[in-house]
């Protein structure tokens, strides 16, 4: 049985639409498949450095909190923060080291606020030749812990007092001085 012309024709035309309608199909596979694996790869990509970020984050924050930077705190008699004890101009009190109850621990006033500072440093770095050395220039004189003084000037961080009494009798020579002190060692009690 032999088919028309018109036949033959006929299925060459649908094998051909069959065939273009595979490579078509094909196509749009392979192209959506490049699309998907493309797409999987940015988002791979963007996934892996939203990863890193995060985790960097999460470091950084327990890097801070951990307290690496943190300034190492010394226990120094030396605090220049102002208690709500405070005295203020006029005030009668007492020249007290903190946590120190020795009247033979002496404590160093300075003349002036220049030197206020330079005792200050000196006394962080607990450079006793350097107290010694503004004492012996006769801007840094020393009383026993617990002398009563009047505060007559003050500042945020520090007050100058006149010493009315000593405690001890070394102390008497120093009456009527005035000289500055941290605000901390400047007490009502």
């Amino acid at each position: 049985m032999e088919l028309s012309e018109e036949r033959k024709i006929q299925i060459e035309q649908e094998e051909k639409y069959r065939s273009d309608v595979r490579n078509k199909i094909d196509q749009g596979h392979n192209q959506s498949n490049n699309t998907t694996v493309k797409s999987k790869k940015k988002i791979g990509c963007f996934g892996y450095l939203l990863i890193i970020i995060v985790i960097w984050i999460v470091l950084l924050i327990k890097y801070v909190n951990s307290g690496v930077n943190k300034p190492v705190q010394k226990n120094t008699n030396f605090n220049i923060t102002p208690s709500s004890q405070s005295l203020n101009l006029g005030d009668q009190g007492y020249l007290r080291i903190p946590n120190t109850t020795d009247p033979e621990t002496p404590i160093f006033l300075a003349t002036d606020k220049k030197v206020f500072k330079e005792l200050g440093k000196a006394l962080l770095a607990k450079d006793m030749y350097g107290v010694l050395e503004l004492a012996q220039q006769g801007t840094v004189f020393g009383v026993s812990n617990g002398t009563q003084v009047k505060v007559v000037d003050m500042d945020t961080f520090s007050r100058k007092v006149r010493i009315i009494k000593g405690v001890r009798p070394i102390d008497e020579d120093k009456v009527g001085l005035s000289g500055w002190a941290p605000v901390e060692w400047v007490t009502s009690n």
